[in-house]
């Protein structure tokens, strides 16, 4: 009960500080336009620390990012950011600091930062870890088995088996299992 309250109250002070309003996973202006709107302001999903994924990285809710901010911009893209001070330095390369949501977030409010440079500019990345395109992986390979998310691989037979913890899938690549996320 105490951590649903902490979260709650975490959740209010976030929307009441963002003066853009609460609106699950739709952005919302100011004047009440809606996820199409090419300046939609950055809306804050939840919030809950404890996720595994860092800033800037592609999120389904706040349950997957580390700051526990799960924020989506115009479009619906929603990505892992963190609350800021508005001074210039107070976000990552590549981000601002809200004017509103006092939030980091990119320039362009339009952007794809999921699969920008701005995410992926840690490549190459391992058998296992999550991608965006091939040129992201090690492997050169960023294969999607049609799950939610695409991840790094490679060819796999009897005689060049995966890494541990994946498994060589019907398509002969190696792939996390069935319930398994790519990781980070």
């Amino acid at each position: 009960m105490g951590r649903l309250k902490l979260t709650l109250r975490a959740l209010t002070s976030v929307c009441l500080l963002s003066s853009v309003g609460c609106s699950g996973f739709e952005p919302v202006r100011d004047d009440g336009g809606t996820r199409d709107d090419a300046d939609a302001r950055v809306v804050v999903v939840d919030s809950n620390p404890g996720g595994i994924f860092s800033f800037g990285m592609c999120c389904k809710g706040n349950a997957e990012c580390k700051s526990g901010l799960c924020a989506s911009i115009a479009g619906g893209v929603l990505y892992c950011t963190e609350h800021c001070q508005r001074t210039p330095d107070s976000c990552p390369p590549g981000f601002v600091c809200g004017e509103k949501s006092a939030l980091c977030e990119p320039p362009d409010r339009r952007a794809s930062i999921c699969s920008s440079d701005i995410q992926l500019a840690r490549a190459p990345r391992l058998v296992g870890q999550c991608c965006g395109k091939d040129d992201d992986c090690a492997s050169g390979l960023c294969y999607d088995n049609g799950r939610a998310w695409r991840f790094c691989s490679r060819p796999c037979t009897a005689s060049t088996p995966c890494p541990t913890n994946l498994g060589c899938d019907n398509a002969g690549t190696c792939a996390p299992g069935p319930n398994d996320l790519c990781s980070w």
